[in-house]
């Protein structure tokens, strides 16, 4: 039974095979037309225009606390600081091998040096990143 069925799939392939073959020696002088939405044209118009104008990003100052190969350290830090500023936002990034401690969303960069000399009293080290 396998054995037909597997003969009676391979006359169809070949048939099919072969009437496309035929096929594609007569399509061969045979006109395409192409019909398109005139809506398609508003559509790239649109998209062109947008590409063009770029929208201007906005600039993020942060205030870098640490840097450090512990994790642990860096944690501590982070719950340290977040105990005496609940307000400001905290982050923290591993660039290897070092994780980051940076906190603030600061929108200038006076707003940011403004919040750096308060800090410096606690963490010496601490500097300004734009982000």
């Amino acid at each position: 039974m396998r054995k037909a069925l597997f003969l009676f799939m391979v006359m169809i392939i070949a048939g099919v095979a072969q009437a496309q073959s035929a096929d594609s020696a007569t399509t061969f002088n045979k006109t395409i037309i192409i019909l398109k939405d005139p809506r398609i044209d508003y559509l790239q118009k649109i998209y062109a225009a947008k590409s063009r104008v770029r929208p201007e990003l906005k600039r993020i100052y942060r205030v870098q606390l640490t840097s450090s190969r512990s994790r642990t350290e860096v944690n501590d830090l982070k719950t340290q600081f977040s105990a005496k500023y609940p307000g400001i936002p905290v982050y923290m990034s591993f660039d290897p091998p070092t994780f980051k401690l940076r906190v603030g969303n600061f929108a200038t960069r006076q707003d940011a040096e403004q919040f750096l000399k308060e800090v410096r009293k606690l963490y010496g080290s601490s500097f300004i990143v734009e982000q």
